[in-house]
């Protein structure tokens, strides 16, 4: 007997829009033609299969995006020239 799985798919489709600016040929795009035309041309790639979420898939990339913000963080405390501001270093005017 048959059974039905769901399977999270992950596909880049290239293809063209028409449009005036960028925006607009984004905004006006026909998805399901675009992706169409992109298959019967062969313009796209599989990038991932994934045949089933566990925690693996999930927790995972959690963890690596985590690990990325916390080597981004810096402190502006000791630097007035950063470009950045953090709310300690303001101080309020009389």
């Amino acid at each position: 007997m048959e059974k039905e799985y769901n399977i999270r798919l992950i596909v880049e489709f290239k293809g063209k829009s028409i449009g005036e600016t960028r925006q607009e040929a984004i905004d006006d795009m026909d998805i399901p033609d675009f992706i169409d035309e992109a298959l019967h041309e062969g313009r796209y790639k599989i990038l991932e299969i994934i045949p089933q979420l566990s925690m693996r898939t999930v927790l995972l990339p959690m963890k690596h995006s985590y690990d990325n913000a916390e080597l981004k963080e810096t402190d502006t405390r000791n630097n007035p020239s950063s470009e950045y501001a953090q709310l300690s270093d303001m101080r309020s005017i009389d």
